[in-house]
């Protein structure tokens, strides 16, 4: 009976473990996906723009550099490689973390607009930013089912081994096949 009690014990805290994990992703997955432009003000008291629709925001007017943060976000989320060029070419800080700490690659990689992850990336994008839950862009991409996308952040390798435990936990909870054998990649 004591072993039966231990054992229940273990799986119960494994159990535990997972949904910790699935609650983290669901969680993220609907940050990612509520938050449209995935841009919020950078002043607590101004409210985000609703559901991607740069058109309508709350009122107070967004400041410059809140509009010029939803447009770059919003580049980043619809694969608008002209608009990011000129932000690359203007030396913005293509790093920058919105409210929730997504990046502009975070954003491309979710939505798998993989010319703009490879336009970020040969512009000196941080793969290994987290947001705040700890989730990177990898992440983003495994969770999103974007393998072309994994493929090329996975050769990137961050030099943090959390990041990569947690990585291995996404692909094995999120990940087909292609994903699980991107794990076995060097």
């Amino acid at each position: 009976m004591q072993g039966h009690k231990a054992g229940r014990t273990k799986m119960t805290s494994l159990g535990s473990h997972y949904k910790i994990l699935l609650l983290g992703v669901m969680v993220f997955t609907l940050g990612m996906l509520s938050h449209g432009t995935y841009a919020e003000s950078l002043e607590g008291n101004k409210p985000a723009i609703t559901y991607g629709d740069s058109n309508l925001v709350s009122k107070p007017e967004l400041l410059p550099q809140e509009q010029l943060a939803l447009a770059f976000f919003h580049a980043a989320r619809t694969g608008d490689v002209d608009t990011i060029q000129v932000f690359i070419n203007n030396k913005v800080n293509i790093n920058f973390q919105n409210g929730e700490g997504y990046s502009a690659l975070m954003v491309a990689a979710f939505r798998g607009q993989k010319q703009v992850v490879d336009m970020l990336l040969a512009a000196n994008a941080d793969p290994c930013l987290v947001d705040t839950r700890g989730n990177t862009a990898l992440m983003a991409s495994i969770v999103s089912g974007e393998i072309g996308i994994a493929r090329t952040l996975w050769q990137l390798k961050c030099n943090n081994p959390h990041l990569k435990q947690r990585t291995e936990e996404f692909v094995e909870q999120f990940g087909q096949q292609d994903f699980k054998a991107l794990l076995k990649e060097k």
